[in-house]
């Protein structure tokens, strides 16, 4: 009777201890793919910006939503960090060209313009694979998904970019500057090839809420700008087509 006992009790022991396997983390294998992008020079792209807010967003009760955008581009990113973007919505073509910090911008719009501030910010943040790579490096862990992706959550600070200096008003008081809306989180997935081990696809979704600084009490609202890239060809030698007129700007 007592050696049944004892062979009960560790079994329901080994058990317990496979229970508590720790899970998976593919914050590694990421990390060494993003890595590895980064390391074989520029890149061609195309992809998709898609607008999903809620009616308040869309008809303009709460401005800075970001409700207002979609359309698919196209573009190149070289080895040196020069960036080009060609955006084609309804009723215009917007370009983004970049060296460093310095940037062009061109339009042809009929009718309404497209806000495009932050469509800028944010593509220049997706696009700069170095900055994935530091944004990955602060997560505690990286859940890894089916098909070679992982599932990811950055701060607000991946898109925000640096803060513009804040205006002086009468007597050299700072003015104070409340946006309705504020980038709560970017949900994202990263698809790797397993032929190359590289970055082959990133989803970025910029969430928004309300602020609640601002408008206490107020119904939870968000809006949602999803973008999709895709990596169509990587080298590098890659050329990015930048027109004379807008290369003399950049330097």
């Amino acid at each position: 009777m007592k050696l049944i006992a004892t062979l009960v009790l560790a079994s329901g022991l080994t058990s317990f201890v496979q229970e508590e396997k720790p899970k998976e983390d593919g914050k590694a294998a990421l990390l060494k793919a993003v890595e590895d992008t980064v390391a074989a020079g520029g890149y061609r792209f195309d992809g998709e910006v898609t607008s999903v807010a809620d009616v308040a967003v869309m008809g303009g009760m709460f401005p800075g939503g970001g409700g207002d955008l979609t359309g698919k581009f196209s573009g190149t990113v070289t080895a040196d960090g020069t960036v080009v973007v060609k955006l084609e919505v309804a009723g215009g073509t917007f370009e983004l060209f970049k060296q460093g910090r310095k940037a062009v911008r061109r339009y042809t719009w009929t009718g309404k313009a497209a806000g495009t501030d932050e469509f800028v910010a944010q593509i220049s943040a997706f696009l700069d694979f170095a900055s994935l790579g530091a944004q990955v490096k602060r997560l505690r862990g990286v859940k890894p998904a089916a098909g070679g992706a992982y599932e990811l959550k950055f701060q607000p600070d991946y898109v925000e970019g640096e803060k513009p200096e804040k205006e002086e008003g009468a007597g050299g008081v700072a003015m104070l500057e409340f946006e309705m809306m504020q980038v709560d989180r970017v949900d994202a997935q990263v698809h790797v090839a397993v032929e190359t081990g590289r970055v082959k696809k990133i989803e970025m979704t910029v969430v928004k809420t309300l602020n609640e600084d601002v408008v206490a009490g107020a119904p939870e609202i968000e809006s949602r700008l999803k973008y999709v890239v895709n990596l169509t060809a990587q080298a590098k030698d890659l050329k990015a087509d930048v027109p004379e007129d807008v290369l003399r700007l950049l330097k």
